[in-house]
Protein backbone atom coordinates (compact mmCIF):
# COMPACT_ATOMS: atom_id res chain seq x y z
CA UNK A 1 0.00 0.00 0.00
CA UNK A 2 1.20 3.47 -0.72
CA UNK A 3 -0.33 6.92 -0.74
CA UNK A 4 -0.70 9.01 -3.86
CA UNK A 5 -2.27 12.31 -4.90
CA UNK A 6 -4.55 12.10 -7.94
CA UNK A 7 -3.09 13.94 -10.90
CA UNK A 8 -6.50 15.16 -12.07
CA UNK A 9 -7.33 16.61 -8.63
CA UNK A 10 -10.37 14.32 -8.38
CA UNK A 11 -10.54 13.78 -4.59
CA UNK A 12 -13.23 11.46 -3.29
CA UNK A 13 -13.68 9.03 -0.41
CA UNK A 14 -13.34 5.30 -1.06
CA UNK A 15 -14.75 2.34 0.78
CA UNK A 16 -11.98 0.45 2.63
CA UNK A 17 -12.47 -2.56 0.33
CA UNK A 18 -11.69 -0.35 -2.69
CA UNK A 19 -8.40 0.69 -1.10
CA UNK A 20 -7.53 -2.97 -0.48
CA UNK A 21 -8.46 -3.98 -4.02
CA UNK A 22 -6.56 -1.16 -5.71
CA UNK A 23 -3.47 -1.44 -3.50
CA UNK A 24 -2.83 2.30 -3.38
CA UNK A 25 -4.69 5.36 -2.24
CA UNK A 26 -4.79 8.72 -0.52
CA UNK A 27 -3.94 9.19 3.15
CA UNK A 28 -7.65 9.58 3.97
CA UNK A 29 -8.47 6.24 2.32
CA UNK A 30 -5.58 4.44 4.00
CA UNK A 31 -6.60 5.93 7.35
CA UNK A 32 -10.24 4.89 6.87
CA UNK A 33 -9.10 1.35 6.04
CA UNK A 34 -6.78 1.17 9.06
CA UNK A 35 -9.39 2.67 11.40
CA UNK A 36 -12.02 0.20 10.14
CA UNK A 37 -9.75 -2.77 10.78
CA UNK A 38 -8.70 -1.51 14.22
CA UNK A 39 -12.28 -0.75 15.21
CA UNK A 40 -13.39 -4.22 14.05
CA UNK A 41 -10.82 -5.62 16.49
CA UNK A 42 -12.36 -3.62 19.34
CA UNK A 43 -9.94 -0.69 19.55
CA UNK A 44 -11.21 2.83 20.20
CA UNK A 45 -10.10 4.86 17.17
CA UNK A 46 -10.75 8.22 15.53
CA UNK A 47 -9.69 9.89 12.31
CA UNK A 48 -7.49 12.98 12.67
CA UNK A 49 -7.90 15.47 9.85
CA UNK A 50 -5.21 18.13 9.38
CA UNK A 51 -5.67 21.40 7.52
CA UNK A 52 -2.75 22.57 5.39
CA UNK A 53 -2.03 26.25 6.08
CA UNK A 54 -1.64 26.68 2.31
CA UNK A 55 -5.25 26.48 1.05
CA UNK A 56 -3.99 25.49 -2.43
CA UNK A 57 -2.36 22.35 -1.05
CA UNK A 58 -3.92 19.15 0.25
CA UNK A 59 -4.35 18.48 3.95
CA UNK A 60 -3.65 15.16 5.62
CA UNK A 61 -5.43 12.41 7.55
CA UNK A 62 -4.20 9.76 9.95
CA UNK A 63 -5.62 7.61 12.74
CA UNK A 64 -5.77 8.20 16.48
CA UNK A 65 -5.73 5.12 18.73
CA UNK A 66 -6.84 5.32 22.36
CA UNK A 67 -4.32 3.50 24.52
CA UNK A 68 -4.25 3.26 28.31
CA UNK A 69 -0.50 3.90 28.31
CA UNK A 70 1.72 5.77 25.87
CA UNK A 71 3.56 3.49 23.42
CA UNK A 72 6.82 5.26 24.33
CA UNK A 73 7.93 8.29 26.32
CA UNK A 74 7.14 11.45 24.35
CA UNK A 75 4.60 9.79 22.04
CA UNK A 76 2.42 12.39 20.35
CA UNK A 77 -1.30 12.39 20.92
CA UNK A 78 -4.46 14.46 21.00
CA UNK A 79 -7.17 14.47 23.66
CA UNK A 80 -10.83 14.06 22.71
CA UNK A 81 -13.63 13.67 25.26
CA UNK A 82 -11.09 13.10 28.02
CA UNK A 83 -9.32 10.26 26.15
CA UNK A 84 -5.79 10.29 24.83
CA UNK A 85 -5.53 9.23 21.16
CA UNK A 86 -2.04 8.46 19.91
CA UNK A 87 -1.09 9.30 16.33
CA UNK A 88 -0.97 6.32 13.96
CA UNK A 89 0.38 7.35 10.56
CA UNK A 90 -0.83 5.24 7.64
CA UNK A 91 1.34 6.63 4.87
CA UNK A 92 4.97 5.87 4.26
CA UNK A 93 7.87 8.06 3.29
CA UNK A 94 10.74 5.64 3.64
CA UNK A 95 11.76 3.93 0.44
CA UNK A 96 15.13 2.42 -0.41
CA UNK A 97 17.14 3.68 -3.35
CA UNK A 98 15.79 0.92 -5.57
CA UNK A 99 12.25 2.16 -4.75
CA UNK A 100 11.50 -0.85 -2.56
CA UNK A 101 9.76 -0.32 0.76
CA UNK A 102 11.65 -0.70 4.04
CA UNK A 103 9.71 -1.44 7.25
CA UNK A 104 12.83 -0.90 9.37
CA UNK A 105 12.28 2.82 9.82
CA UNK A 106 8.57 3.24 9.17
CA UNK A 107 6.22 5.20 11.44
CA UNK A 108 5.56 3.95 14.96
CA UNK A 109 2.33 4.65 16.86
CA UNK A 110 2.94 7.98 18.55
CA UNK A 111 5.15 9.46 15.83
CA UNK A 112 3.88 12.41 13.83
CA UNK A 113 5.35 13.64 10.53
CA UNK A 114 7.18 16.93 11.11
CA UNK A 115 5.31 18.51 8.21
CA UNK A 116 1.93 18.42 9.99
CA UNK A 117 2.97 19.18 13.59
CA UNK A 118 1.85 22.80 13.41
CA UNK A 119 -1.25 22.25 11.26
CA UNK A 120 -4.72 22.77 12.70
CA UNK A 121 -6.64 19.55 13.07
CA UNK A 122 -10.07 18.12 13.77
CA UNK A 123 -10.88 14.77 15.31
CA UNK A 124 -13.68 12.75 13.74
CA UNK A 125 -15.15 9.89 15.75
CA UNK A 126 -16.18 6.65 14.10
Amino acid sequence: MFCYAPIDGNWYMKYPVETLTEGSSLCAHLSALAASLLKAEGLDVVLIIYYNPDPKQAGHTNVGIHLRNPPFEGAQSFTQDGKEYYIAETTNHLFAENNSFSWLNSWKVGQMPDMIESWDHRIAGL
